[in-house]
């Protein structure tokens, strides 16, 4: 298979198979129209196991000029090349538009590839301009379906992410809670759950990464737990008793904390 630009400036994709000994084009698909450009093609199956092709670009917005990505997802059904995500209107797999926060992943590591589209979380400071971002993590199906696998929070600038249990999703805002002292620096994110109870301004969860000398010092302080350790940094929760009863075991906590790794930079 083969993208390339047609004659009318289109891009296309072309499916290429032997024929009598001679490598032929036998089926095209068409791609976004909105695609500016195309930055990555990864193959991959489906859940049901039908191979596809995952090709990625950029797509600007016409009224902000803003970046943003798109993923059409490509399969042969019956020898013809189908674009299972475009949309016939739009002439765009409009469902994966998204801020490339990050790439496409096999977040489950079920073998299939996932397309994360993010959207804003609630900032519990309303006089803040911290954005905190949660990722619906999707999954295709061959009719140009999806599944939301799962959610996470994700804080790229931290290096982690957490998965969200769907019960926090209605009512959660996040903050940001950090501190510089002589030899640590900690970055902070609280968690809140605004339902307009009398626990909504406690927040039932912190999580943190300390830096520096005195880095154990501060991710041991309190009531804290240490999650995981890499090289220069110390991360750790803290449960809060006022609104204890939002937040999990801190065991099921810990198996939903992930720090982000090289792999979310590539497709």
């Amino acid at each position: 298979m083969a993208v390339r630009n047609s004659d009318s400036d289109l891009s296309t994709a072309v499916y290429y198979d032997n024929v009598d000994g001679v490598l032929e084009p036998v089926s095209t698909a068409n791609l976004s129209t909105r695609l500016s450009s195309i930055d990555k093609t990864s193959a991959g199956l489906l859940a049901d196991g039908t191979p596809v092709l995952y090709v990625t670009g950029a797509v600007q917005d016409v009224n902000s000029s803003a970046s943003y990505q798109l993923t059409d997802i490509l399969l042969l059904r019956d020898g013809a090349l189908c674009n299972i995500t475009l949309d016939e209107d739009d002439l765009s797999s409009t469902d994966t538009i998204r801020y490339s926060l990050t790439s496409n992943q096999d977040i489950n590591e079920d073998g299939v590839l996932e397309i994360p589209i993010p959207y804003l979380l609630t900032n519990y400071d309303s006089d803040s301009s911290d954005l905190f971002y949660a990722v619906d993590w999707r999954q295709y199906a061959a009719d140009g379906s999806y599944t939301v696998i799962c959610i996470t929070y994700y804080n790229s600038t931290d290096g982690w992410y957490l998965e969200l249990p769907e019960e926090w999703l209605d009512c959660l805002e996040l903050a940001r809670q950090d501190t510089t002292q002589s030899g640590s620096n900690e970055r902070g994110v609280l968690f809140y759950y605004n339902d307009g109870g009398d626990d909504a301004d406690t927040p039932f969860l912190g999580i943190y990464k300390n830096t520096g000398t005195y880095r154990e010092r501060s991710a041991t302080s309190g009531d804290r737990m240490i999650m995981l350790r890499s090289s220069d940094a110390i991360y750790s929760l803290e449960l809060f008793g006022s609104a204890y009863d939002q937040a999990e075991s801190a065991g099921d906590l810990l198996d939903r904390f992930h720090l982000i790794t090289a792999d979310w930079s590539t497709d």
